[in-house]
């Protein structure tokens, strides 16, 4: 993503601000955040803004996402050592050879596993492309009729 957060403006995808530049964050005691901004080029910048409330506070929503990346790469870790263990042990010959085999299962692993990933998205976004088509097709086969 990148950019240097802007604490004048609203948390967004708009907030950021990019370019060649040192940043330095400070905290008062009211708790606003103060960005200085010397650019390579140009004049020396200061914004300052409250720290939003979504980062104050920890949500519900916010706990749901960092269990399921916790979930996420804990999976992944799983396959990636299941990868190396599965060429490690299957793999016959002398202990280089097997760890040779074995990262070869790892570097498998870590190529098939975002394509493994991503096999339930695609058949939810099938299911969810269907639901929606289904008023679509109804609303077509009613035009079809409405012109004979």
């Amino acid at each position: 993503m990148g950019g240097t957060w802007n604490p004048a403006k609203p948390l967004g995808l708009d907030n950021r601000i990019f370019g060649p530049a040192l940043a330095t964050y400070s905290l008062d005691e009211s708790g606003i955040v103060h960005l200085r901004l010397q650019p390579k080029k140009g004049p020396e910048q200061v914004l300052s803004g409250s720290i939003p409330e979504g980062l104050l506070h920890d949500t519900p929503a916010a706990r749901r996402n960092r269990t399921l990346k916790r979930w996420v790469l804990a999976i992944y870790g799983t396959w990636i050592g299941v990868g190396f263990a599965l060429g490690f042990l299957l793999s016959g010959g002398s202990t280089g050879r097997r760890l040779e085999v074995g990262a070869l299962g790892l570097l498998a692993a870590i190529v098939v596993a975002p394509l493994a990933e991503l096999i339930p998205f695609v058949g939810w976004s099938v299911r969810l492309l269907l639901r929606r088509e289904e008023p679509v097709q109804e609303h077509l086969r009613n035009l079809g009729e409405d012109s004979v």
